[in-house]
C-alpha cells in the first residue's frame, strides 16, 4: 500500500517544494518527504472551513471501503475448523470417502467369491471321500458273495466290477477336487496379497487426495486472511489521498500549488477505490471458493483471526527427528514402497530393478523437499523478527512525533504521516508473521506426509 501513499505524498510535495527539488534523483526521497512536512505546517494557520468544501468536492473520487452490498450471506470461521469442515461437509470428500469404500467393498467380493467356490469344491471332495469306505466294502462283499454262491458268481462278480469302476471314479473325483481345492486356495493367497497391495496402493492415494483437499482449502484461507489485511493498507492509503487532496484544493485557492497536482491527486484517490473495488471482489471469489471447499452452500467466508505459529512448536523443530517422521509418513515414499513389495512378488527382474530405484527416488526427493520446508521455516522466521525491529522503531518514532504535536513542533499532517508509517509497519510485521504461519503449517504437513509440493 505504500504505492498509492507515496504518489499521495509526491503530488503533495510537488506542489509546494521549488522547482530545484523536481531535479533530484530517486535517492532524495527522503528530503522530499520532509519538504512534504514543512509545506503541510505551513497550512496550519488555514481556517476549518476552508478545507470542508475540499472533502466535499473529492467525494466521487474517494468511495468507501468494502461496503458493497454482497448476494451471499458472510459466515465467519475460525482458521482451526476449516480441517474439520473439510473432511466432514466437504463434496469432494464425501466422494473421496465413497471412493476409498467401493474399494473395500471390491476387494470383500473378490474374497468371498473365491472362498464361496473353494467351498463348493472341499464340500464335493467331502462327498466323494464319504462313498469311498462303503464303495470299498460292497467290492468285498461282491466278491464273498461270488466264491460262497458259485451258481450266481457273475453275476456277483459283475457287480463287484461295478462297484470297483465307482470306487476308482470316487477316488479319482476326490483327487481331483482335492487338487483344485489346494489350487483354489493358493490361487486366492496369490489374489488376496494382489488385491491388498493393489487396496493399499489405492488406499494411500486416496488418503493423500484428502490431505491435500485440507491443505488446499487451509491454503485458500490464508490467501483470504492476506486479502482482508490488505483492507487497512487501503484504508491508510484512502486517507492519505484524501488528506492530500483536501490540502491542494486550499493551496489551489491560494494559488501555491497547480490544477494539475490537484487533478493528479484526485486520480491517485481515485486509483486507491479501484484498488478497493478488486480487493472486495478478490476476497467475495476466496470466499465463496472456501465456503464451497468446506461443504457451505451459498455463502462466502471470512477468517475471523489471524492464525499464527506456536514459538513452542517453533522452538521443538529437529532436523533429525523430524526428518525421520517425514521420510515414515511420507505418501510418495509409502507409495512407492508399495509398488516394491508387490513387484518383488511377482515382478520379473527388471520390473523389480524399476521398482526398488523408484523407491529410492522417492526417499531422495523427500529429503530435498523437507530440507526445502524446514529452511523456509527457519528463514520466515528471521523475516519476523526484523519486521518487529522495524514496527519497534516507527512505533518510537512515532511517540516521538506526538511529543512534537503537543509542543507544536509539527503540524496535523506530519504526525499523520508518522502514524500511517507506524501502521504500515506493524502491517508489515503482521503479514510476516502470516508468511511464518504459513510455512510452519507447510511444514506440519510434511510431517503429515506431504511433502510434493514445498
Amino acid at each position: 500500500m505504500r504505492g498509492p501513499l507515496t504518489l499521495c505524498a509526491l503530488l503533495l510535495a510537488a506542489s509546494v517544494l521549488p522547482s530545484a527539488v523536481f531535479a533530484a534523483p530517486a535517492q532524495s526521497l527522503p528530503d522530499v518527504r520532509s519538504a512534504v512536512v514543512g509545506g503541510a505546517a505551513a497550512l496550519a494557520f488555514r481556517p476549518e472551513e476552508l478545507l470542508k468544501p475540499a472533502a466535499a468536492q473529492v467525494e466521487g473520487a474517494l468511495s468507501p471501503l468494502i461496503e458493497r452490498p454482497s448476494s451471499l450471506k458472510t459466515v465467519s470461521l475460525e482458521f482451526r475448523k476449516i480441517e474439520e469442515l473439510v473432511r466432514t461437509k466437504s463434496p469432494a470428500a464425501a466422494a473421496l470417502e465413497k471412493s476409498r469404500k467401493a474399494l473395500k467393498d471390491q476387494r470383500e467380493d473378490a474374497d468371498q467369491a473365491l472362498e464361496a467356490q473353494i467351498s463348493l469344491y472341499g464340500a464335493q471332495q467331502e462327498m466323494y471321500e464319504a462313498q469311498i469306505p462303503a464303495l470299498r466294502e460292497a467290492v468285498s462283499g461282491y466278491e464273498a458273495l461270488a466264491e460262497e454262491d458259485s451258481e450266481n458268481s457273475s453275476v456277483w462278480e459283475a457287480a463287484a466290477s461295478a462297484a470297483e469302476a465307482q470306487l476308482a471314479l470316487a477316488r479319482t473325483m476326490s483327487a481331483a477336487l482335492s487338487a483344485s481345492v489346494n489350487g483354489l486356495e493358493a490361487a486366492a493367497r496369490d489374489a488376496r496379497i494382489a488385491s491388498d497391495d493393489a487396496y493399499d496402493s489405492a488406499l494411500i492415494e486416496n488418503l493423500k487426495s484428502r490431505a491435500e483437499l485440507v491443505k488446499g482449502a487451509e491454503d485458500l484461507a490464508l490467501s483470504l486472511v492476506s486479502l482482508q489485511a490488505e483492507e487497512d493498507g487501503l484504508a491508510r492509503a484512502q486517507a492519505a489521498c484524501e488528506r492530500t487532496v483536501r490540502a491542494l484544493e486550499v493551496m489551489v485557492r491560494y494559488g501555491r500549488a497547480s490544477r494539475l497536482a490537484l487533478d493528479q491527486a484526485k486520480q491517485a484517490a481515485s486509483a486507491v477505490a479501484s484498488q478497493a473495488e478488486s480487493l472486495e471482489r478478490a476476497e467475495a471469489d476466496a470466499g465463496s471458493g472456501l465456503a464451497l471447499m468446506c461443504g457451505m452452500e451459498g455463502c462466502s467466508v471470512r477468517i475471523k483471526d489471524r492464525p499464527r505459529a506456536d514459538e513452542d512448536a517453533l522452538r521443538a523443530m529437529d532436523w533429525e527427528e523430524d526428518l525421520k517422521t517425514a521420510l515414515g509418513s511420507s505418501f510418495s515414499i509409502r507409495a512407492a514402497s508399495e509398488t516394491n513389495d508387490s513387484t518383488a512378488l511377482f515382478g520379473s527382474e527388471a520390473q523389480k530393478d524399476a521398482a526398488a530405484a523408484a523407491l529410492k527416488s522417492a526417499g531422495s526427493a523427500v529429503r530435498g523437499s523437507f530440507r526445502e520446508i524446514f529452511d523456509r521455516v527457519i528463514e520466515k522466521a528471521k523475516a519476523a523478527d526484523l519486521a518487529a525491529e522495524d514496527a519497534a522503531v516507527e512505533q518510537k518514532l512515532l511517540d516521538a512525533a506526538s511529543v512534537s504535536l503537543e509542543r507544536g513542533m509539527i503540524s496535523q499532517n506530519a504526525w499523520l504521516d508518522a502514524k500511517d508509517r507506524a501502521e504500515a509497519a506493524k502491517s508489515a510485521r503482521e503479514a510476516a508473521l502470516d508468511e511464518l504461519f504459513r510455512a510452519f503449517r507447510d511444514y506440519e504437513w510434511a510431517l503429515k506426509g506431504l511433502t510434493d509440493r514445498p
